[in-house]
């Protein structure tokens, strides 16, 4: 002010010099930091940031706004505010000049981005906190509105959430309490509004299961273990194979099918009990009647091959793997009894079969009593009348 009057200029003349002056120094600080943004460039990206290397982004933006600090460009003031219906006062700071006009809009963007990224890089929590404590006043010397900025604090805290989530949900893995630390601080840092936190949270989740089903069928391991794991995933998620992933009706069925199948031959379904079917029809969406179908279906083919089986077993001599295989058959026909077609086997076959069946059974110390429902039922399915077994 002194000077300003001893030149006898007035307060917007001696503004505009200022302004002018202090902008030409601050572009020569952004020229540096911009060079060294295009170095940056071709690092990579999890290469560690060393603050003290002077051709940092960090480092050139740092000097940037210390320069602005102590040259006033940057002054506090005390405004007013409304929080919670009532008016308040706030101290903040302002600009009294910024980057805007010397440099485009898009580098500007990307110098703030860069020096975020770095403040996340650096390994060291005191310099990496120093350079958070900045950012605020870096978003003023730069120009860069709010939604510009709110734009950068999206991109990269999605980032993060996305690269942590994926680490923390592998191999069955959840959000827990130290999880959900980390998580709130990268949030407050980055003023990132909760709802937007809950999404991408979500959408880690639902895609955790997406990928563990993608590369169940992509990767030939289609079996009942897997599908387990992916339904234990979907269960621990809140994820909906249909309504969240959207899978399609043949891979469901094919699931379910698998699945039923599993628990037909491990003795959890039964016609006593159908509990497991019931769970299985809840998780891929298959409806009662088409469930009813599918069983049917399944029970129909697996009889049949089993049999087939059965008799390729019977015509080398293998009567041990012969017994095995008509027992697993027995386990499908009880939940629909019916004849299968099995033209390619002789009715002297399908006598020798229920025979050498039969004389195993009393030989593992059944009773006849005790052979005789599973006696009936293979008559039943191989389509022996009682003249043929008499």
């Amino acid at each position: 002010d002194k000077l300003r009057e001893r030149l006898v200029l007035s307060p917007e003349t001696s503004e505009e010099l200022f302004a002018e002056e202090a902008q030409s120094k601050m572009a020569q600080y952004g020229k540096k930091a911009l060079e060294a943004l295009e170095k940056a460039a071709n690092k990579q990206a999890d290469k560690s940031i060393d603050m003290a290397d002077e051709t940092s982004v960090a480092a050139q933006v740092l000097a940037l706004v210390e320069f602005c600090v102590q040259a006033r460009v940057l002054v506090p003031q005390v405004v007013e505010a409304e929080e919670g219906g009532r008016a308040v006062t706030k101290d903040v700071e302002v600009a009294g000049t910024t980057l805007g006009s010397r440099f485009e809009k898009r580098q500007l963007r990307e110098l703030y981005r860069q020096f975020l990224v770095e403040a996340f890089q650096d390994a060291d929590k005191d310099k990496s906190q120093r350079l958070f404590s900045n950012l605020e006043r870096l978003a003023l010397v730069l120009g860069l509105p709010d939604d510009v900025v709110s734009a950068v604090h999206n991109e990269i805290g999605g980032t993060i959430y996305r690269r942590y989530l994926g680490r923390a949900l592998q191999d069955g893995g959840d959000i827990g309490p130290s999880e959900n630390q980390f998580l709130d601080s990268i949030r407050d840092t980055l003023g990132l509004a909760q709802e937007r936190c809950d999404e991408l949270v979500r959408d880690m989740k639902v895609n955790r299961v997406a990928t563990l089903i993608e590369s169940m069928f992509e990767g030939s391991n289609l079996n009942p273990a897997e599908i387990r794991k992916c339904v234990a995933a979907a269960e621990q998620f809140d994820v909906d194979l249909l309504d969240d992933l959207q899978l399609p009706t043949p891979r469901l069925e094919k699931m379910f099918t698998l699945e039923m199948e599993d628990l037909i031959e491990t003795g959890q379904l039964t016609v006593d009990n159908t509990d497991a079917l019931s769970d299985s029809c809840d998780a891929f969406h298959v409806s009662e009647a088409r469930a009813t179908e599918m069983v049917e279906a399944s029970v129909a083919k697996r009889c049949a091959g089993g049999v087939l089986q059965a008799t390729a077993c019977l015509r080398r001599g293998a009567i041990t793997e012969m017994v095995d295989t008509l027992k697993r058959t027995l386990q499908y026909a009880r939940l629909s009894p019916a004849a299968v077609a099995v033209p390619m086997v002789s009715d002297k076959e399908k006598g020798e079969l229920y025979m050498l069946f039969q004389a195993q059974m009393l030989a593992d110390g059944a009773s006849a009593d005790d052979c005789q429902p599973d006696l009936d039922l293979l008559k039943t399915v191989v389509g022996l009348g009682q003249e043929q077994v008499a």
